[in-house]
């Protein structure tokens, strides 16, 4: 807190991805941990969201594909694609063929601080924006806007810090979440909704629909400014 740097990198000599790159093993552990802690999130996005009126999505930064499986599997209409980066891409790219979902969806490898595919009218950014500083967000939102399509929708998943924080008692989730950010990045932290709305505001959105789920995350339905 002093140095402003995480702790991960002075424990470890590197950044936390920069680490999960050089130790293969530890990358492969964090995965399966992401992919359980996601899996209820899932469920419940896919439950409590109405995917009508979509046709193609495009989930940014999705790893494996994970997420947009299980949107594919609900929905027999819709066709998508993951955007990640090139080593993760040729990963969820076998990952689709070895589950039968590469007819219906394809993995794009880039940079998404670069540019993103057109040609998708909903993306989905599920604990992305979390990770990242208020500059890096907005450059990752400005590319949204501009990949996305007029009519087109932007789904942000994340935990909403509290308007006030208690002093005693169980820590809210989303804080006990902030803490682990601070801790293994350097600019990653969780947000309140109105941070999100002027986040998003920034980016060319504007929210509508906020959807609370039973996990705790939150659906915020952005649309193109």
């Amino acid at each position: 807190m002093r140095t402003a740097t995480p702790a991960f990198e002075a424990a470890h000599g590197e950044s936390f991805f920069s680490y999960l790159r050089t130790h293969p093993e530890v990358g492969d552990a964090f995965d399966g941990t992401m992919t359980r802690l996601s899996q209820g999130v899932i469920e419940e996005a896919i439950a409590h969201y109405d995917f009508a009126g979509a046709s193609r999505v495009l989930d940014v930064g999705g790893g494996r594909g994970h997420f947009v499986r299980a949107v594919l599997n609900a929905h027999p209409w819709l066709e998508g694609a993951v955007f990640d980066v090139p080593e993760i891409a040729e990963v969820t790219d076998r990952e689709l063929r070895r589950t039968g979902f590469d007819d219906r969806c394809v993995a794009i490898g880039g940079s998404f601080f670069e540019a993103l595919p057109a040609g998708y009218d909903l993306h989905v950014l599920k604990w992305i924006l979390h990770d990242w500083n208020d500059d890096s967000c907005r450059t990752l939102l400005e590319a949204c806007r501009a990949a996305l399509p007029a009519g087109g929708r932007l789904l942000v998943i994340e935990q909403l810090l509290p308007e006030s924080i208690p002093t005693v008692g169980r820590l809210h989730p989303a804080v006990a979440m902030d803490l682990t950010m601070l801790v293994n990045f350097a600019d990653a932290r969780e947000r309140r909704l109105d941070e999100y709305e002027e986040l998003l505001a920034s980016g060319g959105f504007a929210i509508g629909e906020v959807l609370p789920l039973p996990s705790g995350f939150s659906i915020l339905e952005a649309r193109p400014a």
